[in-house]
């Protein structure tokens, strides 16, 4: 399927920018009907599960099981580990699923028993650009796990392990224990030291990734994150007017360079007074 791709990045549980979200893309909130040359990949987290912070939570999810019944060619849901938290898949500490309705645990539930939501799709854009879209992205040492695959198997493979329930697709890093990891999930990397810094140091990525789930960059304060390395800073590119960040972790097997393109809003406990510009992408082909 070729068309134009639009990305929406962590809700985390503010309603507000969700609607904001779909009415940039000529969405109308009372028939949530997507336009028919477009399709919308949104990276996970719909959800919050921090106790105290839930915020919409519920009234977000059951938007998103309308939008997926209204268009479910058109919609493609990933799962965060917000969602898979409430598919009983690791906490960070201070969290927990009490504080959401048990209706929405059930959607949540549905989305992943009826495979509505996956964990990993892949792009091709028109001139031949290829991205792998996961929540929180493929660490090197997950993608060498699974036998080092090209995009198509990269997809086919981190989806199938998901339906498996392995453990490793779901597997949590740094954020959870403390400790960094070679190879966390694809819902639990953490961004600087399990993501990027691997992929850096080797030079060579197999494709591009895109992300949502976290950034070097702190949107909030219009700083780095304090536990930036250096390296990561050095190769980071911050893009205020979207909210999004391009950090080039080496070259791709064709020699141009490798790009890790981060899309998470960085909403934290604030409810946003705007949402930033969407990505977009022309005339890519989807890869399932």
């Amino acid at each position: 399927m070729s068309s134009r791709v639009a990305f929406i990045g962590d809700i985390g549980g503010h309603l507000s920018a969700l609607h904001k979200a779909l009415l940039q893309l000529d969405i109308p909130l009372t028939s949530l009907r997507i336009p028919s040359d477009l399709s919308v990949i949104q990276v996970g987290d719909i959800a919050r599960l921090r106790e105290g912070q839930t915020f919409d939570s519920d009234k977000c999810v059951a938007l998103v099981d309308r939008i997926m019944t209204v268009n479910p060619q058109n919609w493609i849901q990933l799962v965060g580990n917000h969602e898979a938290g409430c598919l009983g898949s690791a906490l960070m500490p201070g969290w927990g699923n009490a504080s959401l309705r048990g209706k929405t645990l059930r959607t949540i539930a549905s989305w992943w028993r009826e495979e509505k939501a996956v964990l990993a799709v892949g792009l091709q854009s028109e001139s031949g650009e290829e991205f792998l879209v996961t929540h929180a992205g493929l660490t090197l040492g997950l993608w060498t796990e699974l036998g080092s695959p090209k995009l198509a198997g990269a997809v086919r493979l981190i989806n199938r392990e998901g339906e498996d329930h392995s453990e490793r697709v779901f597997r949590a890093g740094s954020l959870v224990t403390g400790t960094p990891i070679a190879s966390p999930g694809v819902m639990w990397s953490e961004v600087n030291r399990e993501l990027y810094l691997p992929w850096l140091k080797r030079g060579l990525m197999p494709f591009n990734q895109l992300h949502g789930h976290a950034s070097p960059w702190r949107w909030a304060t219009g700083n780095w994150w304090p536990d930036t390395p250096p390296e990561v800073r050095e190769a980071c590119s911050p893009d205020v007017s979207t909210h999004t960040e391009t950090t080039i972790v080496g070259e791709l097997p064709n020699g141009t360079p490798a790009r890790m393109i981060g899309i998470d809003w960085g909403l934290e406990a604030d409810v946003p007074e705007q949402i930033w510009s969407l990505l977009t992408m022309d005339n890519a082909t989807i890869v399932k």
